[in-house]
């Protein structure tokens, strides 16, 4: 009898266990068509709710913070200033949760000794009561700078070639091409002299390298009042326009990157090209070349002789009148010199990985918006920049508000080009405020 008890009892409790291993089934096979159907009727945020997102982060308030932080010192190339500039801007990145990294690489840079430039109203033997040449830009009443004035470094050409000239004064206008044409059109000889031509155009580089084509001893380039004055508005400090004694300053090589790693990083202990490999490439300037003021260059123009130049080689209104020359004025001038790799470095990863490279270089400038790019990138530009919302002067004091960049899109400039991916480094974003958010909302994800 204990036997035939027992075996209802069994048979009970593995009916119950069957159950309930049955009732759990159900249950999660439930809970899974309920997160299936969830999965496939719910789609994820689109991309665009992302960029939405990334770009209500910052205002006009942050962008001016960082604007400030960026452009209080002086931050050379190669000085321990762009080094902290560059923490900075990591820090920054870093922040906002954007994967970023500093990278070091060992680059060819050059920096001024000394220089002169001494202009005489005639050439020797009888060259009469010289000028020379400050070269220093003022310090305004007010400026906001007067108290790191100290650390700019004085105003030259990177690259430029270390040597001495001396010749008659030519002027070539915007140094173009097309500039040396017309004065060898008109009679206007410059081998020997020293050209003295205006920002604006085309590149600095090409400036220096047209007057060394021409047979000119030296280039001496000059911001002209213009197309650097402010116009109605004025120059500083009443105005955005270059001040009198503002120097534009910048590089006159015409490769890419570092002179020495044409082509590949500039790793520490990599190959690299000599001196005389960089001279022989053409791509560095080979005559001594400065760069001045409005107020030294017309100085300067008041000295030249010979024909009136054309009206469109004339400066702004009340300027002094601008001949060719060359001479009488003589000037004498010395000039002694005591991001780009990261592209060449991970070229692989970017031909197959990366939709764009953005070069901030030159983040802001002015109250405009200005792009370039190469071609496949236009549409992308005129998209991307209509979504930012960028307050306008008069959104300043509470008026009025309008989309998009300071009221407008200026232009989306194309740049044709046939180079390498490596060349890819033109500026591509210009703007008074935003850059970085622009530059980011081009595609959800840079990988």
């Amino acid at each position: 009898m204990p036997r035939l008890t027992e075996i209802p009892l069994l048979t009970h409790s593995t009916a119950a266990a069957t159950i309930s291993r049955s009732a759990t089934a159900r249950v999660l096979l439930t809970a899974f068509t309920i997160l299936l159907v969830l999965h496939l009727t719910i789609s994820p945020p689109s991309k665009s709710t992302y960029h939405s997102l990334f770009l209500s982060l910052s205002n006009n308030a942050t962008a001016a913070r960082h604007l400030l932080a960026l452009t209080r010192h002086p931050h050379v190339a190669g000085t321990p200033a762009n080094t902290a500039v560059a923490a900075y801007v990591l820090a920054a990145l870093s922040s906002s949760s954007l994967p970023a990294r500093s990278v070091s690489y060992d680059v060819f840079l050059n920096y001024p000794l000394r220089r002169s430039l001494i202009l005489s109203p005639s050439p020797p033997p009888s060259p009469g009561p010289t000028l020379a040449f400050d070269l220093v830009q003022e310090i305004y009443p007010g400026d906001p700078y007067a108290d790191v004035a100290a650390e700019v470094l004085p105003t030259f050409h990177a690259y430029a070639h270390s040597g001495a000239a001396a010749g008659p004064a030519a002027y070539a206008n915007y140094g173009r091409l097309e500039d040396f044409a017309a004065l060898r059109a008109a009679g206007v000889n410059v081998t020997g002299a020293v050209v003295l031509a205006r920002y604006g155009k085309i590149y600095r580089g090409d400036i220096i390298k047209n007057a060394e084509d021409a047979g000119a001893a030296a280039a001496v380039v000059f911001t002209d009042t213009k197309d650097y004055g402010g116009g109605r508005q004025g120059q500083f400090p009443e105005g955005p326009g270059m001040p009198a004694s503002g120097v534009q300053v910048g590089s006159t090589y015409r490769g890419i990157g570092d002179p020495t790693t044409p082509g590949w990083a500039s790793a520490s202990g990599c190959e690299r090209w000599s001196t005389a490999e960089v001279a022989a490439s053409g791509l560095m300037p080979g005559i001594p070349s400065l760069p001045v003021s409005a107020r030294d260059g017309g100085a300067i123009l008041r000295t030249i002789g010979g024909q009136v130049a054309a009206d469109d080689w004339q400066g702004v209104e009340g300027a002094p009148l601008y001949r060719l020359g060359p001479g009488p004025g003589f000037l004498n001038l010395t000039y002694i010199i005591g991001s780009t790799e990261w592209v060449e470095e991970n070229r692989e990863m970017l031909a197959s990985r990366a939709v764009a490279y953005l070069n901030v270089d030159c983040a802001v400038s002015g109250p405009g918006f200005h792009a370039s790019a190469t071609p496949q990138l236009d549409e992308l530009l005129k998209q991307a920049s209509g979504k930012i919302y960028g307050p306008s002067m008069h959104d300043d004091y509470g008026s009025k508000s309008y989309p998009g960049i300071d009221d407008a899109i200026e232009k989306a400039k194309s740049l044709n080009t046939s180079e390498s991916w490596s060349s890819v480094q033109h500026e591509v974003w210009r703007a008074a405020r935003a850059v970085t958010q622009a530059a980011l909302v081009l595609n959800g994800k840079f990988t």
